[in-house]
């Protein structure tokens, strides 16, 4: 699976009509909620994996706040209950002990020196034309159970990973459509070459007083 998915994330998200308060939750709920959405979707298998293009793209975490979380750059669609909590990972990247370089790391302390390498130079994020600050934060030391089939091809294996990201936790949104627009630029090079190109996305959230879905 190219490393470019995982890089990626495109899981994102929209917001109310006024300019939602993103950066009110404190960077160690932040953390523990992209920790939460790394070891959930990791350990999907890949027929129904959202980073590999499967499966929905609407990550439920529990506690009515949902993830948008896929693989590339395509617009996204979710539909969502009113009252639900969208957490945006805008950009987001992980290191485990099981993958290959950039991407692999023996220790703890050489799972968090990997993530951090791999920031790129800016990333941002806009709801409904406004803009909406960013955190950057990291997981806790993770323990990822690999299903039989999944997205890594690593044969099935427990693995240890460190997640690291911009993200943010928007708000219940108002019924109705909202636009989110990230843009990332800069990307760390690797032994002399850009790791991604610079990119966007664009991702709406329907609010509604119903059952969530994706669309």
């Amino acid at each position: 699976m190219a490393r470019f998915i995982r890089l990626l994330l495109a899981a994102l998200v929209s917001v109310v009509i006024t300019a939602p308060a993103a950066s009110a939750s404190p960077d160690r709920k932040l953390g523990g909620l992209l920790g939460d959405l790394f070891e959930k979707v990791l350990e999907i298998p890949a027929p129904e994996n959202p980073l590999a293009g499967n499966g929905n793209p609407c990550v439920d975490l529990g506690k009515k706040v949902v993830a948008p979380f896929q693989g590339g750059t395509d617009d996204l669609t979710c539909t969502v209950r009113f009252g639900t909590k969208i957490f945006v990972a805008a950009f987001v990247v992980e290191c485990s002990t099981v993958e290959a370089a950039p991407f692999f790391g023996r220790t703890e302390h050489e799972l968090r020196t990997c993530v951090r390498a791999l920031d790129p130079r800016k990333v941002t994020l806009t709801v409904d034309r406004k803009r909406v600050p960013l955190t950057v934060v990291e997981t806790r030391l993770l323990r990822v159970d690999f299903p039989a089939n999944d997205i890594f091809g690593v044969d099935a294996r427990r693995a240890d990973s460190v997640g690291r990201g911009s993200v943010a936790l928007l708000q219940p949104l108002a019924p109705g459509a909202h636009k989110i627009f990230i843009q990332v630029k800069g990307a760390p090079i690797i032994n002399g070459t850009p790791l991604f190109e610079d990119f966007d996305v664009t991702t709406t959230i329907v609010v509604q007083r119903g059952k969530s879905s994706a669309a």
